[in-house]
């Protein structure tokens, strides 16, 4: 039996994330999008909820100093990507059809 993302999903993720990394301020709303994006993989990733832990915090700081506003700019720090678990690429998120969990049974 193998878990895994369909490449569609995984192609949708990189993508996502590659926007993100390159910019240096975005809407709230958009980086909430990404992490709507690594939530829905977590189930086929391996210790899924890590890879987007900071961006997460540091969406929820952005949302209370805008109190609340999504179409608020946040900044987006190279500091907050290096950080970023997802952003080092690991094998079992960013590598197109991959099997991201396998057990024979």
């Amino acid at each position: 039996m193998e878990i895994g993302l369909p490449e569609r999903r995984v192609v949708n993720l990189i993508r996502a994330c590659d926007e993100l990394m390159h910019k240096e301020e975005a809407q709230i709303r958009q980086v909430a999008r990404v992490i709507g994006i690594l939530v829905a993989a977590t189930s086929a990733v391996v210790l899924g909820k890590l890879h987007y832990r900071r961006l997460e915090k540091a969406k929820v700081d952005a949302l209370q100093h805008s109190h609340g506003d999504l179409d608020a700019v946040m900044s987006i720090s190279e500091d907050l990507w290096e950080k970023a678990s997802f952003s080092q690429k690991p094998k079992n998120v960013m590598a197109l059809g991959q099997t991201l969990w396998s057990r024979d049974l």
